[in-house]
């Protein structure tokens, strides 16, 4: 098989890579400058809500190519998203209450933010493939 098969083999998980990537930039860049004005936990909470709304419309869009016929769709998507991403979320924000403390070195607190960012990624692409996004079965007829 040749890069050009895998990639469209592969394309859903490539776009959801990237777009992971790109949340993650997001995330630790939003973090960082939430830094400068508040401590882990509420910088944390910040880095988050920015990283989750990039992440929906780019899973949307671009990712999972969703397509909702109707406002409650679009609502229940939206909400199903939010609900996911805050289970995500507490993972992230425990993560980082529980493993840095004050005297913590910043190279410590940037790995451990990123390994956190890494687990959340994976989580949440399974629950947009298989729960969010998940595509209709089309009826034969």
């Amino acid at each position: 098989m040749n890069i050009k098969n895998l990639i469209i083999r592969y394309k859903e998980i490539l776009l959801y890579l990237i777009s992971g990537f790109l949340t993650t930039l997001v995330n630790l860049v939003s973090y960082w400058c939430a830094r400068f004005f508040m401590d882990v936990t509420p910088a944390t909470a910040v880095a988050w809500i920015l990283s989750v709304l990039f992440a929906y419309f780019t899973n949307k869009i671009f990712v999972f190519k969703s397509r909702n016929e109707t406002v409650l769709a679009l609502i229940k998507e939206f909400c199903l998203f939010i609900f996911a991403r805050l289970a995500s979320g507490v993972v992230d924000v425990l993560g980082m209450t529980l493993l840095i403390s004050d005297s913590s070195a910043k190279v410590f607190e940037l790995v451990v933010k990123i390994c956190i960012n890494i687990f959340v990624v994976v989580v949440n692409y399974i629950l947009s493939k298989f729960l969010i996004f998940k595509k209709k079965k089309e009826t034969a007829g």
